[in-house]
């Protein structure tokens, strides 16, 4: 893949800790190496678990992740985390609806790995539901392991052999954090963006933004009703699937939930005929006052739904 971590950033090392390229941290201390470990009860239909938060230094992080990615199954769904562009949810969760084998999973993985290791702007893992295991690199690249109860001694055995230990807490004190986070790739001409990499892991995971599609939550659970939504999709010609042809489709339109911009999206292509989804790269509810200018004359408060505007860009070349 043709993308290219930022050669000029310096790693922070902190008494012997090495910190993600993507991670500043503003009072200069380090985590404590090592595991925590919480009992959660399950309100779904998984069993009770227990969730153990990893810690360790840059250069052990690799290999850890690769053992721990041994503990799952053939078949696995995987997660991907992202900073959310919609205007009510700082963070979009994208997953496999289908399972995929977990060697197909490990290969795309592969591909971005220095990038998923070091690059804050991205969180990444997979999950599996018998057994139920969670395996998830988080955007500051402490390691979530969501884990069956009856399991958990298992894996606490793993990670004492990996010379990790239990500590009661990965910081003296966590209050008042301000640290930043930040994507780690070089932007250059002819290198992939971050949108480019996210594109590719939804192509090769066949990821979906995981939420519900029949109500229209903000992040506190309200129901907003009617919103304004921006979709991008890329496209490929119709009964052409192995055309170099693709374009870049947006679409404003206004609906009451996720379900309902899947059918609106649904019938502007079967209006254009030209083309078919390929990816779906986002679709995110847009605020009234962030709307763009064709769009002057739409009202505030009204409840009517509908596509307001399509625009179709052909692309050069595929996109990544």
């Amino acid at each position: 893949m043709n993308y290219l971590i930022d050669p000029t950033l310096k790693r922070l090392v902190v008494d012997g800790f090495a910190f993600p390229l993507g991670w500043k941290p503003s009072d200069g201390k380090r985590p404590f190496e090592g595991f925590t470990i919480s009992r959660l009860e399950s309100e779904l239909e998984l069993p009770d678990t227990h969730q153990f938060q990893i810690a360790v230094s840059h250069e052990r992080l690799n290999p850890l992740m690769r053992r721990l990615f041994a503990l799952l199954p053939e078949r696995v769904y995987p997660i991907l985390e992202i900073i959310s562009t919609d205007a009510y949810r700082p963070v979009d969760t994208l997953m496999s609806p289908e399972p995929m084998s977990r060697d197909e999973f490990l290969a795309t993985w592969a591909e971005v790995e220095p990038l998923l290791l070091d690059d804050c702007a991205l969180a990444a893992g997979a999950m599996s539901e018998e057994p139920y295991i969670e395996v998830f690199l988080e955007a500051n690249k402490f390691i979530i392991v969501n884990i069956a109860s009856a399991q958990s001694g298992l894996l606490e055995a793993e990670l004492e052999a990996a010379g990790l230990h239990e500590v009661p807490s990965h910081w003296i004190d966590d209050d008042d954090c301000m640290d930043e986070f930040a994507s780690v790739l070089m932007e250059k001409n002819g290198l992939m963006t971050l949108d480019d990499v996210i594109v590719h892991l939804h192509r090769q995971w066949r990821l979906e933004l995981n939420v519900d599609p029949e109500g229209n939550p903000d992040e506190s659970g309200r129901d907003l009703g009617v919103t304004l939504w921006h979709v991008v999709v890329l496209a490929v010609r119709r009964d052409q699937p192995n055309s170099a042809d693709r374009a870049r489709i947006e679409m404003w339109l206004s609906a009451n939930s996720l379900g309902q911009v899947e059918e609106l999206v649904a019938n502007v292509f079967d209006e254009i005929k030209d083309w078919d989804i390929d990816t779906m790269v986002s679709q995110d509810r847009v605020a009234f006052d962030d709307r763009p200018r064709e769009l002057n004359d739409l009202k505030q408060g009204s409840n009517d739904t509908g596509v307001w505007a399509v625009s179709i860009q052909p692309l050069e070349s595929p996109s990544h």
